[in-house]
């Protein structure tokens, strides 16, 4: 693609990586964006994260070893298997570490974390001095993770697959507990250069109705 002919005015259909790689540093005045929240809905399409390029991938469920130190997350983190919604992939390779699956389907939030900085990242690159990035973020509660999408599991099987899930000692995630998302991809991107300038609420003066008892709605 040629920028800016094949880019201004224009609907562009890709993965957001590859069309921003396309994109000429300090070009943009403003990202408006809301990406998929962690663990709450299926979109039936999977990318590769990370990893070597030219790798003969090998996907496999179990990985040994991980590494993040995004989202207040541990520096190394093992785990021997990995939460799978039933229709979608989670796979890693075991050649180079590149993990195959949905964007907002990650194992843990901080894979979730780290994919969200590669992708902002980039966005960065690609604003200008003076741009501004607006970013929706909503958080999810742990043993929840429902957010009323198609999971392909009845509602029990699916709570009893996730309590199990959430509950391995190594993910600490306690049900009925917000996991702090926003602010954990906030922290990250901060690490890495950014400004967070405001944190604005989104008031909805006509919000969906909520059943929950023992806690307020949102």
């Amino acid at each position: 693609m040629n920028w800016p002919n094949d880019f201004i005015n224009k609907i562009i259909c890709g993965d957001c990586l590859e069309v921003m790689k396309e994109m000429p540093s300090r070009s943009i005045d403003m990202v408006i964006t809301s990406p998929p929240y962690w663990g709450l809905r299926d979109y039936g399409f999977e990318q590769i994260f990370r990893g070597k390029s030219g790798c003969d991938h090998k996907w496999d469920k179990k990985i040994k070893k991980w590494h993040s130190d995004r989202g207040a997350g541990p520096r190394k983190e093992i785990f021997d298997d990995t939460f799978q919604v039933k229709g979608t992939r989670n796979d890693f390779c075991i050649k180079c570490g590149a993990w195959k699956g949905q964007l907002g389907l990650e194992p843990n939030p901080e894979l979730y974390i780290e994919h969200l900085t590669e992708i902002f990242n980039e966005v960065k690159r690609i604003l200008k001095k003076e741009g501004t990035l607006w970013l929706n973020m909503g958080d999810t509660y742990g043993g929840s993770q429902q957010g009323g999408g198609d999971t392909g599991l009845s509602k029990e099987r699916y709570r009893k697959e996730l309590l199990t899930y959430v509950n391995k000692p190594q993910r600490k995630l306690m049900p009925k507990c917000l996991l702090m998302i926003p602010e954990r991809l906030a922290w990250s991107l901060i690490q890495d250069g950014w400004i967070l300038r405001n944190k604005i609420i989104w008031f909805k003066r006509n919000s969906m109705p909520s059943s929950v008892k023992d806690r307020f709605s949102n």
